[in-house]
């Protein structure tokens, strides 16, 4: 029981790489792309670089929300 309550702390305050990526509907490497281009601020990594996060606030969120309204324009066009 512990670590779903960890996880549920983890999962609020923080949000991972691999969650962008299914917000997105991007690929690792459409990920790695944007990110190298400053689509997003510095992460915080972990692991020699196998975890990458951001604190989950509305600042990063609002930069996830533009990242994805431009790749929705895109699809559109």
């Amino acid at each position: 029981m512990p670590n779903n309550i960890n996880q549920t702390h983890f999962d609020a305050a923080y949000i991972t790489s691999a969650e962008i990526t299914r917000m997105l509907g991007i690929s690792r490497a459409g990920f790695l792309y944007g990110r190298r281009n400053g689509k997003l601020p510095t992460p915080i990594v972990l692991n020699g670089g196998r975890l990458v996060m951001w604190e989950r606030t509305p600042e990063v969120l609002a930069e996830i929300a533009i990242w994805k309204d431009a790749i929705d324009s895109r699809k559109v066009a």
